[in-house]
């Protein structure tokens, strides 16, 4: 099974939250073409960000790491 990227796990997470990305926006204190590049996987975010994200969806890292490797 191929690894899954960062960003499109932020995005599957966020869909499977039925959360839009203005939502994870608001949450996370990002902008919209942040949130975009990040799920596009253009751009790698800073950890702050990371953080940040994993605090709107109310998991730990560790959570999003796993997530990002099934």
């Amino acid at each position: 099974m191929e690894k899954m990227m960062i960003g499109e796990a932020i995005r599957q997470l966020r869909l499977a939250q039925n959360m839009t990305q203005q939502e994870l926006m608001d949450r996370a204190y990002l902008t919209r073409s942040q949130i975009h590049y990040i799920e596009k996987n253009k751009r790698i975010p800073r950890k702050q960000t990371v953080d940040n994200i994993c605090a709107a969806f109310g998991i730990s890292f560790l959570d999003l790491v796993t997530f990002q490797y099934q």
